[in-house]
């Protein structure tokens, strides 16, 4: 039978295209990966094999993974530092793992579990809550993203250069947006974990309005914009990977989030895309 892979993340589309253009990654001759859950690829492929993958979920499509298979110099120094749930004082930590001047290459994801977006999908989407107890999260993770996220993420950036070699390139990728907010065909779903009718027959779970779609995607903007402000400052040589823009790009009919992630369409439902979804938040 033959083994049909998975098309690859927009991170990968764009070095293929360098590839395509006569690019080289020949010069990478050590690279690392950092970060939190977007990094290690949380539910992308095969499950995680050593323990310590295990212990920080990261799977076998990641896109690390999947850009060391790319790589020109199979002889490369990789490592796979990325870890679900890490903010960013212990995405700095994971940095300081690496000797200084030693990293051609330095991908990054951080700054979600600084604003505490998880908390937002428990109390708006996964968990059964209220809507004053989702507006609450809300609100908290919009006063982090507000006065924390831009200091935290310039402190791990200082960390970060530590690390690189003098011609280093530093990729960081920022959010996708969580949702396609413009169908209405999920106004009426909840996406509760557990069985929302299992309590007396009622459904527990809020629902996916329009609106409470697009407010969670202007909260992933608001939150990219911080994280690309922080990348100016820190310095100008520092790439910032929106994968939200690079999917449009190439699907210019769709959002990150349907092609990658848990999404509603007419004539399928969700939960049967969820093993399909690839890296997620």
């Amino acid at each position: 039978m033959e083994m049909r892979r998975r098309p690859l993340p927009p991170l990968l589309c764009l070095i293929g295209l360098w590839f395509d253009s006569g690019f080289s990654l020949c010069w990478i001759k050590s690279w690392s990966a950092i970060g939190d859950s977007y990094a290690a690829g949380i539910g992308a492929g095969e499950g995680p094999g050593t323990s310590d993958d295990r212990s920080c979920s990261r799977y076998g499509d990641a896109y690390p993974h999947l850009l060391d298979d790319l790589m020109d110099n199979k002889k490369a120094e990789f490592k796979f530092l990325a870890c679900t749930g890490a903010i960013s004082v212990e995405i700095k930590d994971q940095a300081k793992t690496l000797t200084t001047a030693s990293q051609d290459l330095l991908t990054i994801s951080a700054g979600g579990n600084d604003v505490a977006f998880s908390t937002v999908l428990k109390k708006c989407v996964y968990l059964t809550g209220t809507e004053s107890a989702c507006d609450s999260a809300f609100d908290a993770a919009s006063s982090l993203i507000k006065t924390q996220l831009g200091h935290n993420i310039e402190d791990l950036l200082t960390s970060a250069l530590r690390v690189m070699k003098d011609k280093g390139v530093v990729v960081y990728t920022l959010y996708a947006k969580f949702f396609n907010a413009v169908a209405t065909g999920c106004n009426g779903q909840n996406w509760v974990l557990f069985d929302p009718t299992s309590r007396k027959g009622t459904n527990l779970g809020l629902k996916l309005t329009t609106q409470r779609r697009e407010r969670m995607n202007q909260m992933v903007d608001t939150a990219n914009q911080q994280i690309r402000t922080a990348i100016a400052n820190s310095r100008p040589a520092f790439y910032s990977f929106d994968s939200s823009s690079a999917m449009q790009s190439y699907h210019p009919d769709v959002s990150m989030a349907e092609q990658w992630g848990k999404y509603y369409q007419s004539d399928i439902q969700w939960h049967d895309e969820a093993s399909k979804a690839s890296s997620p938040i």
